[in-house]
């Protein structure tokens, strides 16, 4: 609507007044909730973790990963990017903004989740992702990967790429087991 606005000419962007900022996107994380719940993706027989994978796919369908340039380009305030409020309200941001935003989903659901990030030795820029406890276990997902990897060019989601990206995340041992390790030394009859 604030697009739609500034479009015709009415209306001001949003401010990075924190206050503004949150209650528009827990209005819009309570109307993700509802979405979901009221659709069957989300129901009350569901482990932890099949909600979280319900969650991570209204993530990959509806959010893209794009940097403060693309805000620039679009108009829109730069620092949505780095926000929950970028990927929840807008469709995108970078890898902290997508970490932030499915930590929010998470936690309206009542599931544990925080947003974790380093820089790595030998790079000027962090990475951030989610460590979420699901069902007593510990996941790591990176939503900024997930977003990346699980579309066709055309920005729908790829079913087989999608699944990939859950087993990674969601199934890691049983991911990792489909590579094998290389023998470098084999040994000749």
């Amino acid at each position: 609507l604030v697009r739609l606005a500034q479009s015709t000419g009415i209306g001001v962007a949003p401010t990075t007044d924190d206050t503004v900022s949150d209650i528009e996107v827990d209005v819009k994380t309570k109307s993700i909730h509802d979405e979901l719940w009221a659709s069957g993706e989300i129901t009350s027989s569901m482990t932890e973790k099949e909600k979280a994978i319900a969650y991570f796919r209204w993530m990959c369908e509806n959010c893209e990963y794009h940097d403060v340039e693309t805000a620039e380009l679009r108009g829109d305030p730069t620092w949505v990017v780095h926000s929950a409020w970028g990927p929840l309200v807008y469709g995108y941001g970078v890898c902290d903004g997508l970490a932030y935003a499915y930590e929010k989903l998470l936690k309206y659901e009542g599931i544990t989740c925080k947003t974790v990030g380093e820089i790595k030795p030998g790079h000027s820029e962090g990475h951030a992702w989610n460590v979420a406890v699901l069902d007593g276990e510990e996941y790591e997902v990176d939503m900024t990967s997930a977003v990346m990897c699980s579309k066709c060019a055309d920005g729908t989601l790829d079913e087989v790429l999608f699944e990939n990206v859950v087993d990674k995340f969601f199934y890691p041992d049983d991911w990792m087991s489909q590579f094998k390790p290389l023998d470098l030394n084999p040994v000749k009859p």
